[in-house]
This record gives C-alpha cells, structure tokens and sequence, in this order.
C-alpha cells in the first residue's frame, strides 16, 4: 500500500518534479557546494569553468537554474568541501510470516454487534459494539483477559475489517505474541494513515506505536536475519542536492530487544523509489550531553495520535516533556511515532530537543 501511494503521488507531482528535475547521480565522493547563488560565482570562488560545473550537473540553462546543492570536479581548490554520496535505492521489503485470524459475526454478551475469531493456543479476539455505540477489542489468551478501547476511522467502517489481528512468535520463545491494529484516521492532502498497532504478550500489552501505513498483516519485516516492526510516515528530509521535501520514511525497530535499526528508507514526494537515507531525518548529529533519571512515562490518545508524556529529574527540578518521543543512544536513530513500551526502562538518560521534538535517548539495550 505504501509504495502504491508513494506511485501514485508521483503520477500527480510530476510535472512538478520534472520541471526542474535534478541530475543523474555523478560518482561518488565529489565535493558538492550547498546553496548556490549563480553559476559564474561558484565558478569564480573555486576557478571552475562554468561550463564544466553545467555539464557535470546536467544543467542547460546556466543564468537560471534551481538547485539546493551542485557537484564540482575533485580539484584542489574543492578538497575540503563536503563529499556527495549518492543515496542507494532500498531493496523491496520482505515480510516476515504472520498467522492471520479471520474474524466472523458473533453474538457477544454485553455486544449489540461483534466480530470474533480464533488464534493459535485457543485464543480469541472480539470486537464489540456496545449500546452506546463504543467501540472495544477483548483478547483472551492462556486464561488471560484484556480490553482495549477502539476508535473507528470514517474510511474503515464498522465490519470484520475493522481491526487486523495476528500472531507471530516475536521473542523465539515457542509462544506466539498477538499483534492488534486499528486505522484511526485518513489525514487529507497526502494521505497519511494513522493506525495503531498493539503488541499483546500473555495476555498484557508489549508495547504500542503508530504503524502507519503497515498493518498488523504487513508490519512485522525482514531486516537482515531477524525479524522487526515498521512504520512508515512523512516526514521533512533534506537532500544535498535536491533539497528539502517531504519524504515517505520507514522506520524499524526489534519487538524484543527495543533497538531501532540503522537502515531508514525513504521516497520523496513525487517520486516513487525508495531510498536508504544515510541519516535519520528527525536525530541530532550527535546525542545531547543533558541528562537526567526517567521517572515516569504517561499516555493519552488524543484524537489519533498516541501522545506521550515523558517525565525527567535533574539537578535543578522536574522537567515534563509532553509530546515526546524516544531514540535509541546505541543507533542514533528515533522510534516510530507513538512508541511507548508497556516496561521503559527507569534510570540515567540523555535528552534533548531536535526538530521541534523533544526526544529521550535510551541507553544500549543491555544497560536498560
């Protein structure tokens, strides 16, 4: 689905993708000079011919042009600029093996309206409407009980599809973990899905974030031997040569050790391939020297978004940080939006603000 829309906001942004299309990716490693004002001054501060410097980057009509950033041959007078690496396209995503459950219509105590199933180990999920209309989820798994509230989005009415329900053994215990999610909401414009995803173990919630475009059935991936959760959203990214854009970004991380993996991948608006950023558009260059002790974690679902509320002791005081997220120090890289694990980890973190968000690094996974 992700890279359907991403396909297809490419066929309608393409005459203004096209009308000041960037080059083809020279080689890697050239010095590339970022916010460039005319052509013939690029060429008179490095003694570049302007010729030259038009036809390494493709560009026709040297008095107007609109580019973030262009490439320069590799001379002396270049050496210490920055070097362009052409970004890599992303293999296609390989998901990992899920057992769905179907769910049917039911009669359900306490239910005007229910869809129920059945999963491995004599489990089962109902979704419940009750007389006044609102929207619930009960699991019962190895003798275990668990009610979630639901919302329902106006582009997922009420039926069996109104929630995704699967298993996948997350931890390679033998016990397979139950993976719940529900669309919320459509935003306009773009596009953007906003859906839940809840992670039960034994019968308890793991962990929730905002899935996205990924789905309980679509969510658990490949990344290299293991297996990990996604999510996709848009977020600003900002390329060294095309500038900023929105970007439709994949984030993954692993269910079981809470470590977000390195590879990011991206598709800019307008175009349909999916790249591997070389670096996680919403993290510092480097994490933050602030520290202070993780004393509580608090949750509200606002409208469709899982807001979190992260509070820090320091030397002076309290700090609250509403509308937090959290990274992981051992990447450098930030967890989906709407992360939060059922256990976070207490005790010594660093913090910071970056991009607007207020983020709260955990430290490696063996130090949790």
């Amino acid at each position: 689905m992700r890279r359907y829309l991403a396909s297809m906001l490419a066929l309608a942004l393409a005459p203004l993708a096209s009308a000041h299309a960037a080059p083809k990716d020279p080689h890697a490693g050239l010095p590339y000079y970022e916010a460039p004002r005319t052509l013939s001054h690029v060429a008179a501060k490095f003694g570049i011919p302007v010729d030259e410097i038009a036809r390494l980057n493709g560009i026709k009509d040297k008095d107007h042009f609109h580019r973030y950033g262009i490439v320069l041959p590799d001379v002396p007078s270049t050496r210490k600029l920055p070097r362009y690496v052409p970004w890599v396209p992303a293999k296609p995503r390989t998901a990992c093996s899920v057992t769905e459950w179907k769910l049917v219509p039911a009669q359900e105590k306490g239910c005007t309206a229910a869809y129920c199933g059945t999963g491995p180990g004599g489990a089962r999920a109902c979704v419940c409407r009750d007389d006044r209309a609102d929207l619930s989820i009960a699991l019962t798994m190895n003798g275990k009980s668990l009610r979630l509230p639901a919302e329902v989005s106006a582009f997922n009415p009420w039926g069996s599809s109104f929630v995704d329900v699967t298993s996948a053994d997350l931890d390679g215990d033998g016990s397979p973990e139950v993976m719940l999610s529900t669309l919320e909401a459509v935003s306009n414009g773009l596009g953007e899905e906003f859906r839940k995803l809840i992670v039960i173990r034994d019968g308890r919630e793991m962990l929730r974030y905002d899935s996205g475009m990924f789905t309980a059935k679509t969510a658990l991936v490949r990344v290299g031997k293991e297996c990990h959760l996604a999510s996709s959203h848009w977020e600003e990214v900002t390329h060294p040569l095309k500038g900023p854009a929105l970007h439709l970004v994949e984030r993954t991380f692993d269910p079981t050790s809470l470590r977000v993996g390195r590879e990011i991948t991206g598709a800019r608006a307008g175009e349909g391939q999916f790249y591997e950023l070389p670096f996680d558009p919403l993290a510092p260059r480097s994490l933050p020297t602030q520290s202070g002790k993780l004393v509580a974690v608090s949750r509200a679902d606002v409208d469709v978004n899982i807001d979190v509320t992260i509070t820090i002791r320091t030397d002076t005081g309290r700090k609250l940080l509403p509308h937090a997220r959290f990274g992981d120090a051992s990447t450098l890289r930030v967890f989906p939006m709407g992360f939060l694990p059922s256990n976070t980890p207490k005790g010594k973190v660093l913090f910071g603000r970056s991009h607007d968000i207020d983020i709260v690094w955990l430290p490696e996974p063996k130090q949790r």
